[in-house]
């Protein structure tokens, strides 16, 4: 490890305070400035300067150096800050970029799901529409079976009623045959009657028909 090298220049409070305050320097500028090793030594410099020119440009350099030092630190300092920020905007997009694609893959992968669904749903219903064409054209058959059964029953409601009143006539007429045999046993009761009171002796042939034990 290289040594540090020793500082000639006691920097005091006053010191200090001189080059940070009039001639714009920062403390760490002034450390490392101080710590710089020159390629020429003051004695080479005053060969060609004098003294006191040597003093006016050593003050006019320190009063100019140290702004412009702490000018391009900021510059540098800021545009170190661009950059930055630059590539922090960089990974930022490059990571929304990235996250984009992912919910675009999803999203193309939900879409395929939906429409095969869709395709599937699509089949459902056509099955469903063919049961329901099915259904209809039955429905149709059977309104068709009623209509003509609904004929047979009105028919056969004719029919039946027809030989309701057939049937009420034989009915009367039944009723009124009867009572011509009642009356006609009634008659030939008395017609025996008569010839039992009458008649003493009665052949076996006539007994037999007129029913006499």
């Amino acid at each position: 490890m290289a040594e540090e090298p020793k500082l000639l220049i006691k920097l005091d409070a006053q010191r200090k305070k001189i080059l940070r305050v009039y001639l714009g320097w920062t403390l760490a500028d002034v450390e490392r400035a101080i710590s710089n090793q020159p390629s020429l030594t003051v004695d080479d410099v005053l060969k060609v300067f004098s003294q006191e020119e040597w003093n006016e440009l050593s003050l006019k350099l320190a009063s100019f150096a140290g702004p412009e030092t702490k000018s391009r630190q900021r510059q540098q300092a800021y545009q170190k800050g661009l950059v930055t920020q630059r590539n922090k905007d960089i990974t930022r997009l490059e990571e929304e970029m990235s996250a984009l694609q992912e919910q675009i893959r999803k999203d193309r992968k939900q879409i395929e799901i939906n429409q095969k669904e869709i395709g599937e749903q699509q089949k459902t219903i056509e099955k469903q529409e063919k049961a329901i064409a099915g259904q209809k054209q039955e429905i149709e058959r059977q309104e068709k079976e009623i209509e003509v059964q609904q004929k047979f029953l009105n028919k056969n409601a004719i029919v039946i009623k027809k030989l309701q009143e057939s049937g009420k006539i034989l009915k009367d007429e039944n009723i009124y045959l009867r009572e011509i045999s009642e009356s006609q046993q009634t008659a030939l009761k008395k017609i025996r009657d008569f010839i039992i009171s009458k008649i003493k002796y009665i052949p076996l042939e006539i007994k037999k028909f007129l029913d006499i034990s």
